[in-house]
């Protein structure tokens, strides 16, 4: 099953596939209206599944960072360049801590909404991402 960014790129992709044949010629505009179709279809399971993750936020109402991140980046040009991925601002920085904060006072003081579990996957998933966002500041490298 292909997650939601998956589903945006091989949506554009196949859009695009079209560009290499000739529409003008009945043979192959059967062909052309299948990969537009298909496009379609990824493009609706894309949005689907942007609007289920709700908002791009990261804390426990919304999308996890990992999952922003990779919606970020599947729709960075830079990305699909083959450049680098997008790098978190300090504001991005400062809000997934302060969800981690809230994520982490949840799961100690019994306040979690829904199972134990799942909060604490999401809890790890942005801890992880924090660290990926965070450059190494400091001097000298490690001791």
């Amino acid at each position: 099953m292909a997650t939601g960014p998956e589903h945006y790129r091989k949506a554009e992709q196949l859009a695009t596939t079209p560009d290499d044949w000739d529409v003008t010629d009945p043979a192959q505009q059967a062909i052309v209206a299948l990969c537009l179709a298909e496009a379609q279809v990824h493009a609706t399971l894309a949005v689907a599944a942007a609007v289920a993750m709700r908002s791009g936020r990261a804390d426990d109402h919304g999308m996890v960072a990992a999952d922003d991140n990779e919606w970020r980046q599947a729709c960075s040009r830079d990305y699909a360049s083959g450049g680098e991925s997008l790098m978190a601002t300090a504001e991005q920085i400062a809000d997934l801590a302060r969800a981690i904060e809230r994520q982490a006072a949840a799961i100690a003081d019994g306040t979690v909404v829904g199972p134990l579990y799942a909060a604490t996957r999401r809890l790890a998933a942005n801890v992880a991402t924090l660290a990926e966002w965070v450059p190494d500041d400091r001097s000298g490298g490690e001791s």
